[in-house]
């Protein structure tokens, strides 16, 4: 079996902070300490998101209703997710 020379040397790097920096650099940022703290925002930010939010993917509706729906959102220039929820708010409103 033929040992690959990239993944040994990796190998023999892993678990280090040498490695970790050489790794992150590729990143183009060259402090850890900045992407944990980019890391950390992100996913603070995505879960704030999904407390927040509700997904609505689930839902089906006929074929030709869609294209309908679709047209008229290009004709606004609304994506759909802007369409629906302010669909939804003229209805409770």
């Amino acid at each position: 079996m033929k040992v690959n020379k990239k993944y040994n040397k990796i190998g023999e790097l892993r678990g280090n902070k040498k490695y970790a920096e050489q790794y992150l650099n590729g990143i183009k940022d060259n402090s850890i300490d900045i992407v944990l703290e980019k890391n950390k925002k992100a996913i603070e930010y995505n879960t704030k998101k999904k407390k927040s939010t509700r997904s609505l993917q689930g839902i089906r509706i006929d074929k030709a209703l869609y294209d309908r729906f679709q047209e008229k959102c290009n004709e606004f220039e609304f994506t759909k997710e802007k369409a629906i929820t302010l669909l939804i708010e003229e209805w409770l409103s």
